[in-house]
């Protein structure tokens, strides 16, 4: 009896306290690798930024714009024909009206160049965050900032995906400095805490894998183990769907997938006199057909929407014969992938072409328009070319093969190859455009995304970066060379097997 009265009691004195302490909600709302997606027809599904635009404000609305703060983390601006036209422009013009309050550029800010990139970001003005990236001839972004909500100091931290840099070529990559977020954040952090705030929040271009990422590109577990001061973490990079979960020591993540299909909500309670997180959760929520696009963000963009809708109906082939199919593996019978080296030799002259499948769209039998190579070839690669050896090239094809189910796996043509299974080895057994001669350089093309190697390719890099190599970037895109191919040639051929595993 008495035992049951004392823990009566002790209830009673933790209810109490919790009725006095001063609890405040608060509403977080994610988006994250839009990839300029604005309409259904840039995302080819039956979602869209400007469908997901109509949640947000339906979540506004239901929780009150003071509890809530709307967070996208990069890859925003390139993607899609629509941001073509505006060279991502047309994304900060959703930003700002869409009340985006911090903004996390992402890899792919960087498609149009780095004189755009800064451009992006002046656009942004406050909104863009970044603690981990410098550009030459750029103010440095703000590493964070402190946002009021419902009483409650929220404060978000912001870092893009490691290896930026590797990502570019040339002066370009030059112009970018890029630190880890981990090394970031041991800089960042101490401001942050000094600052009291309720809630600490880390807004990142980078995904959480079970497993560590070799390259040290997705640094979202180590840093959720390292840094246990962090509430929640806003993943992206990976196009990876996660509602919601514990990470790390007591860390929340929470990832909404990728070209405006989801929206994150991410609801916290929170002790503000005492900068103490109660509660936390996540879901997220599905956009589909029947959320209407938002009609004031369409507005808003004024003509580039119908501007896009035209480029995209431009017929560049009226009746292609036979369906160019996307099945199979580039290198190994892959009709698309062939297709756009094809087009890369004959723009280039080159006597060997490297080039992977960007998508899984394939072109069907009959007339194929502008947006038709927009879904084959969704981003700005732009061609280099490079004189190497056959040896090179046969470390080059080995690398690649290592990475042969890894959607940058490049396949080839102008060479066949024998190459090891595990891709230990590779041999070239045939040049199309000559006969083989050790003595005697070939040239090399290859789109400047695959040429950059992403961290990944460190030996087509370290080719590439030779002086002797003698690499060249060119200004024309892939998608502008595929469609002057196609205008030209419509002829019907059979994929071939470039690469023969022994």
């Amino acid at each position: 009896m008495r035992k049951g009265v004392c823990i009566a009691f002790w209830l009673l004195v933790l209810v109490a306290n919790l009725l006095a302490t001063d609890c405040r909600q608060v509403v977080v709302l994610h988006t994250t690798d839009l990839h300029g997606k604005f309409t259904d027809a840039d995302s080819g599904q039956e979602f869209s930024w400007l469908r997901a635009a109509t949640v947000i404000r339906q979540l506004r609305e239901r929780y009150g714009d003071d509890q809530c703060l709307l967070v996208d983390t990069g890859d925003t601006t390139s993607g899609s024909l629509t941001s073509m036209l505006t060279k991502g422009e047309a994304a900060m013009t959703a930003i700002l009206e869409m009340k985006v309050e911090a903004w996390i550029p992402g890899n792919h800010e960087f498609d149009y160049g780095v004189d755009q990139f800064k451009r992006l970001v002046k656009l942004a003005g406050n909104r863009a965050i970044c603690g981990n990236l410098s550009v030459d001839g750029m103010e440095p972004m703000q590493p964070w900032r402190i946002f009021q909500k419902n009483g409650v100091k929220i404060a978000i931290i912001g870092a893009t995906a490691a290896f930026t840099r590797h990502w570019l070529l040339g002066d370009e990559a030059r112009q970018v400095q890029d630190v880890s977020a981990v090394i970031a954040l041991r800089k960042i952090l101490p401001q942050v805490l000094e600052a009291k705030p309720d809630l600490i929040v880390l807004a990142i271009h980078q995904g959480w894998f079970e497993v560590p990422d070799k390259r040290g590109v997705n640094e979202v577990s180590e840093i959720a183990w390292a840094f246990p001061e962090i509430d929640l973490i806003l993943g992206g990079h990976s196009h990876r769907t996660i509602a919601g979960r514990r990470i790390g020591h007591r860390t929340w993540y929470v990832q909404p997938g990728c070209h405006g299909k989801y929206v994150g909500v991410v609801t916290a309670k929170l002790d503000v006199e005492n900068h103490k997180l109660i509660e936390i959760g996540s879901r997220i929520l599905e956009v589909d057909q029947t959320h209407q696009e938002d009609q004031a963000l369409r507005a808003a963009l004024g003509d580039v929407l119908a501007r896009a809708e035209t480029e995209r109906n431009r017929v560049v082939v009226e009746a292609l014969p036979k369906a160019i199919s996307s099945y199979g593996r580039p290198g190994v019978g892959c009709a698309t992938s062939e297709l756009i080296c094809r087009a890369i030799g004959r723009f280039t002259g080159a006597d060997v072409v490297l080039h992977g499948r960007l998508s899984r769209k394939s072109l069907l039998a009959g007339p194929v328009t502008i947006g038709d190579l927009f879904e084959l070839v969704p981003y700005e690669n732009r061609i280099v070319t490079a004189e190497i050896t056959l040896d090179d090239l046969q470390e080059i094809v080995a690398e690649q093969w290592r990475f042969k189910n890894h959607y940058s796996f490049s396949g080839i043509w102008g060479a066949t190859l024998d190459v090891q299974k595990d891709g230990e080895w590779a041999k070239v057994v045939s040049l199309e455009t000559m006969p083989l001669n050790l003595s005697r350089r070939i040239k090399l093309a290859l789109n400047s995304h695959t040429a950059a190697g992403s961290g990944r390719f460190l030996k087509l890099r370290e080719i590439l970066d030779r002086p002797t190599s003698n690499t060249t970037i060119l200004q024309t895109t892939t998608r502008d060379v595929l469609e002057s191919f196609l205008r030209t040639d419509q002829s019907i051929w059979q994929p071939k097997t470039y690469y023969r595993t022994r």
